[in-house]
């Protein structure tokens, strides 16, 4: 039973708290945003740092069992050639080259239905650089820059590969 001189109270009360309500919603609305944004952006690094080194490992891996590579043309693409004897005595040549489909630059492997990146799910990933320096004696440094295209992050990595195969350019 609310007593004549306490009447207003109620309403005095909930006056007060309804701001003090408000400024903990809106603290908890901006929290969650920012948390997502950083999420974004530790996710889309981890997108772009992964397919820049997927990347790399295959290059690797198939140049250190390359008996020759070069830069040239193929097509109308410019891109790395790397050549391996086969066990019938023949040669086969994989392809490695940039891109642009659908406004993104990607690096592919023999034709453009073969990419080697652009397989990130929430960043768009692009390979802005690729290149092979010929460090002489066998020896070839292989760069490939990547780049977040919302965020202008970049992450490059650039390795040394011996190409000691048979045959292999000197």
């Amino acid at each position: 039973m609310i007593r004549k001189h306490e009447q207003g109270f109620i309403l005095l009360e909930g006056v007060i708290a309804l701001p003090i309500l408000l400024l903990i919603l809106a603290s908890i609305v901006t929290i969650s945003v920012a948390s997502v944004r950083h999420f974004y952006r530790i996710y889309a690094m981890e997108e772009l740092r992964y397919e820049v080194q997927e990347a790399m490992m295959r290059i690797v891996e198939d140049m250190s069992t390359a008996s020759q590579v070069e830069w040239g043309f193929t097509g109308n693409e410019d891109g790395l050639r790397v050549h391996h004897h086969t066990d019938t005595g023949g040669r086969s040549t994989h392809f490695y080259f940039l891109h642009v489909k659908d406004h993104v630059k990607n690096m592919y492997y023999q034709s453009t239905d073969t990419p080697v990146t652009g397989k990130n799910d929430l960043a768009t990933v692009q390979i802005e650089e690729f290149r092979l320096d010929k460090l002489g004696n066998g020896l070839y440094a292989v760069h490939i820059r990547g780049e977040v295209l919302q965020l202008s992050k970049a992450y490059e990595l650039t390795t040394k590969v011996y190409v000691g195969g048979k045959g292999a350019s000197k």
